[in-house]
């Protein structure tokens, strides 16, 4: 994923770059109103203009009335209206087993699912995936694991996951019921979501079915694909789940994740997310700024002062970039990036670097 983007200026003027990074990974941090958000959608126009698919599961409605570049195409679609399909159980060329694997990697995600319980979910879906003569579908599972309760116990483990999992989307023919394969902007809009658990099921369930679709063609993906995930707090940071895979994998599949989140404590999390290229905080609240300065310097109590101040200092629109060996960046985002105001194109005929 060869992109380059343009992030802003240093103190001195200078335009900073990113370009060539070693992995095509971005986390933005900071609190509420700090300018992450701005930042972020500047990010965004930015890989539009170079051809990039950009797939935003959008839980604020942030992206829903955007205005990306002239040119560039852009659908927003409601996860919850009936325009949208998602069928982790659409074969795709995948058998009975590797489907029934799969449901059970997402379940086991955000349900407590013991060793007995997940072999009996695999028996399960392996058996329905064989007699269903239609296109299978996750309520025509949870039917069928209540058809077996009659014949001999169901687990209320299995029945009750396969049955939230099934209230939670409409099942198509096909894997997900949009394109993935061309360039532009594509919103999923997760703001009738409210309950925070199901939505992370179901972004959970998002993730796992673009993966598989991208991981599986038969040649190689056309266009490079970045996951946008805003307010990423409320993701399933297990160590097996899809946001972890993206940021350690996805890079082998032309694929980036881009997080923004207030702030993140979970120990998973924050070690993930520390191997993105990109780590831009803006300022934290009060009482992230002594946490973010003692993660970025750990056991260094000098640098850890340095940062506490530099920190403190930042204003709406700047954010800190600890770039390779620790070299602290302060950058400010011109508000020239606005793609209202100015085509991205005219940034990239003069490219400086920061040394």
């Amino acid at each position: 994923m060869n992109l380059e983007l343009c992030l802003g200026r240093s103190p001195s003027g200078t335009k900073v770059w990113l370009k060539e990074p070693p992995n095509p990974h971005v986390y933005i941090s900071g609190q509420s109103g700090s300018g992450k958000s701005s930042f972020l959608k500047q990010l965004v126009w930015q890989a539009l203009e170079q051809d990039a698919l950009c797939l935003v599961l959008d839980s604020s409605s942030d992206f829903r009335s955007c205005t990306p570049p002239d040119g560039v195409s852009f659908r927003c679609v409601d996860v919850m209206g009936p325009a949208f399909t998602l069928n982790p159980l659409a074969r795709a060329g995948q058998d009975s087993v590797a489907c029934a694997q799969h449901l059970l990697g997402l379940l086991e995600q955000v349900c407590r699912m013991g060793p007995r319980a997940a072999l009996e979910l695999l028996q399960v879906t392996q058996s329905y995936l064989k007699v269903e003569s239609g296109v299978p579908s996750l309520v025509g599972l949870s039917q069928y694991v209540y058809s077996l309760s009659s014949q001999k116990p169901v687990s209320e483990t299995v029945a009750d996951s396969v049955e939230l999992v099934a209230y939670l989307v409409r099942c198509g023919d096909q894997p997900i019921s949009v394109d993935l394969t061309s360039p532009g902007l594509l919103v999923l809009d997760l703001s009738q979501v409210l309950s925070q658990k199901l939505r992370a099921i179901l972004i959970e369930m998002i993730l796992q079915t673009v993966w598989t679709q991208r991981c599986s063609e038969s040649l190689a993906p056309s266009v490079p694909l970045i996951v946008v995930l805003d307010e990423c707090q409320g993701l399933c940071w297990g160590e097996n789940g899809m946001a972890i895979r993206i940021l350690r994998e996805g890079r082998k599949f032309d694929m980036a994740g881009w997080f923004c989140s207030q702030w993140l404590s979970k120990g998973p999390a924050v070690s993930a997310l520390h191997q993105a290229a990109l780590q831009a905080h803006f300022r934290p609240d009060d009482c992230g700024i002594a946490r973010l300065a003692r993660t970025l310097c750990p056991g260094d109590r000098t640098e850890v002062s340095k940062y506490r101040r530099l920190l403190q200092s930042l204003r709406v629109g700047q954010f800190l970039w600890q770039r390779q060996g620790h070299v602290p960046v302060l950058v400010s985002v011109s508000p020239r990036l606005d793609p209202k105001l100015v085509n991205m194109n005219n940034f990239f005929h003069t490219k400086e670097n920061i040394g």
